[in-house]
């Protein structure tokens, strides 16, 4: 009875408070370090424990690093490292190199469609980006943990990855891409070629892969084809309604799409530049199509990347609205035991958790942003503990919607961090006060 009146009072700060711990339960509780397997995306009886690799399942553990639960993330790594083992005969089967996946697996890593899942999931089993998506979160581990250890464990799935899609790329009009490759829109998938999805994943698992040679000091035959074929891949197109293009076949061209938006989150390739941000936040505002939660979930993250608080949060509230009458046509809300009322999982709670972090702190270009994206209606308040990428450890203090103190504890001795609107240099592991 509680959580009903506080679902009705969803603007209320304490209520978001104990509905962000309650997240990290879920996540600390389903995902420990000993877990065998990550929690399953849907409770359901024929087979309970599916992965939903594209969004649902990626989306429980967005706000693992970012929320200090690194352990939690072990679970999600375990599975990986096994549909890598899965993947590579898959690759093998259709004469390409490295591993690949389809959209769903199971407890065991296995990655072939079932006649039992087609019924149900046939339409996004070949995302073909997917298998990049996954080597996001080995990545992000070492952004945010700066684990040269961990980095060298894993490398192999990262280059095996990567070793696929410069195996399946085509070259069309002097410039590479994948074909056939899909589009994700109005939550259905489509087959078209050069997808902004498809190719936003690919640039990012090149550039990190780069990355990870040079911190690891690698220098191979697949480090100088990467670095060939990095130049050649087809860019970021903006359509004639100014909006990102979801692919290049005019079919797709002008509908907008807010899952063509993998540059603003997870990756930050879009953020430096200009056009391409303004791009996107015209593709969120004009993509109508009618969303379901973990889409409404994304959309949010993409405006809290873009630093519009509010209009993430007015999302937020949507998806926490009390839903009592179940015969509604709209099946966007929250039951009385904080689960979405559209599936019997707890994907959207850690979502909106991972969003959150976002709201707090975001590093770009080597600095720090303290609140970013800070709704409006939280005027005061502190959050302790939280991580950003390069192994800092953040506690941010504001009132009247601004930092009023801060601490930053990491090995570097100095962080450029943009706070009240100016951008400054502070030492590090000590108390600032910024009135």
């Amino acid at each position: 009875y509680y959580t009903n009146i506080e679902l009705n009072k969803y603007n209320n700060s304490d209520f978001m408070v104990l509905y962000y711990n309650y997240a990290r339960y879920l996540m600390i509780t389903s995902s420990s370090k000993s877990c065998s397997a990550p929690s399953p995306l849907i409770l359901r009886p024929i087979n309970p424990f599916y992965f939903d690799l594209f969004i649902g399942t990626q989306m429980k553990y967005w706000g693992a690093e970012s929320g200090n639960l690194s352990e939690c993330h072990e679970a999600l790594f375990k599975l990986i490292k096994q549909i890598a083992g899965y993947g590579k005969s898959l690759a093998k089967d259709i004469g390409l190199n490295g591993w690949y996946c389809f959209n769903s697996s199971n407890m065991f890593g296995e990655t072939t469609i079932t006649s039992d899942d087609a019924k149900f999931y046939s339409g996004t089993k070949f995302f073909i980006g997917i298998a990049g998506t996954l080597c996001k979160h080995l990545l992000e581990r070492y952004e945010y943990t700066e684990d040269r250890e961990f980095l060298a464990q894993v490398f192999d799935i990262i280059e095996e990855s990567v070793k696929f899609y410069l195996s399946y790329l085509t070259e069309r009009e002097d410039k590479l891409m994948l074909c056939p490759s899909q589009v994700l829109i109005n939550n259905r998938f489509y087959l078209t070629k050069c997808s902004a999805l498809d190719m936003a994943v690919i640039r990012d698992l090149f550039n990190k892969y780069l990355d990870c040679c040079k911190i690891l000091k690698i220098n191979n035959k697949t480090t100088k084809e990467t670095e060939d074929k990095l130049l050649k891949l087809y860019p970021y197109t903006v359509s004639d309604k100014n909006t990102i293009a979801p692919a290049i076949e005019r079919e797709f061209f002008n509908t907008p799409s807010t899952f063509s938006m993998y540059g603003l989150y997870p990756s930050d390739e879009m953020l430096g530049n200009l056009k391409l941000c303004k791009a996107a936040f015209e593709s969120l505002k004009k993509d109508k199509h009618k969303l379901y939660s973990t889409e409404s979930v994304y959309k949010a993250m993409c405006y809290t990347r873009l630093g519009y608080g509010d209009m993430a949060f007015n999302i937020i509230r949507k998806l926490l609205k009390y839903r009592k009458n179940y015969n509604s046509k709209s099946k966007i809300g929250t039951n009385s035991n904080l689960f979405s009322s559209e599936s019997v999982s707890f994907d959207i709670n850690l979502g909106i958790m991972a969003i959150m972090n976002e709201m707090f702190v975001q590093k770009q270009n080597d600095t720090v942003i303290l609140l970013p994206a800070l709704p409006s209606t939280w005027k005061e308040g502190s959050i302790k503990g939280i991580k950003c990428k390069g192994n800092l450890t953040v506690d941010i203090y504001w009132k009247n919607n601004k930092v009023y103190s801060f601490k930053i504890c990491g090995k570097q001795k100095t962080v450029n961090v943009f706070v009240n609107g100016k951008l400054k240099t502070y030492e590090t592991n000590k108390i600032i006060a910024e009135l």
